[in-house]
């Protein structure tokens, strides 16, 4: 897990605002591992072949290279999983696969501030900011001479984003800031991970404030709420 921060790998998250995410980089960088360490199903036998992920082709309905077509008639040997997961690889079907199940995680997990937090903080503990000497030439200009990286204007798609999520209101106090019911709300995106903190630029690390609460907040490093409208009550 810890390799997504080895070398200079922690200084792609200090670009502004990609559309494949932070919690999109960690997803695939798990699911890719998992792959890795479970190919082979622990109950099936060397005869039979069954993978794992075969079965999760199958579950999301992936097209894909079977093992019997690449097999192609011949008999499996020791090499013949790991050759077999190269050659998905190659040919696209393993990224088809992992790209449909990053997009669920995100969009289950995107909903989950608390998750939201979680990811950022660690993020902030186990990458460099605030030593620009770990700082590159290269990446210097979207960090301060304190080593944190610089505040970038939110794109449109991202404040869509998260006020949708987050449904119009303040995440601290839930008044509403749509704008629908007071003519005086004023929305505030906010980082949840400060950027003073080590906090980043993504899309992941937003949430829904108003003007009091924002203002209140400033660059403190708080939990943020994890209260959420029901969509229907369960009584």
């Amino acid at each position: 897990m810890y390799d997504l921060f080895e070398d200079e790998n922690w200084l792609l998250f200090s670009y502004p605002f990609p559309k494949y995410s932070a919690l999109h980089v960690f997803s695939e960088h798990c699911i890719r591992g998992i792959f890795m360490e479970k190919f082979f199903d622990s109950e099936s036998s060397p005869q039979d072949q069954v993978l794992p992920i075969t079965k999760t082709f199958e579950a999301y309905a992936v097209d894909h290279l079977s093992m019997q077509t690449y097999l192609n008639g011949r008999r499996p040997d020791i090499d013949s999983g790991h050759d077999y997961f190269t050659e998905l690889s190659s040919i696209g079907d393993l990224d088809n696969l992992i790209q449909r199940m990053t997009d669920e995680i995100f969009y289950v997990m995107f909903n989950n501030r608390t998750a939201m937090q979680l990811l950022n903080d660690w993020i902030a503990n186990f990458g460099g900011a605030g030593d620009f000497s770990r700082i590159t030439p290269d990446h210097q200009e979207r960090f301060t001479k304190s080593g944190f990286i610089k505040r970038s204007s939110i794109p449109r798609w991202a404040s869509r984003a998260v006020y949708y999520r987050d449904r119009g209101r303040c995440t601290f106090c839930q008044r509403d800031v749509s704008g629908s019911l007071s003519m005086g709300s004023k929305i505030n995106l906010d980082h949840i991970v400060p950027l003073a903190a080590g906090g980043i630029n993504d899309v992941t690390n937003l949430q829904l404030l108003c003007e009091e609460c924002n203002s209140s907040k400033s660059d403190k490093r708080l939990s943020t709420s994890n209260k959420y409208e029901r969509w229907y009550s369960p009584s």
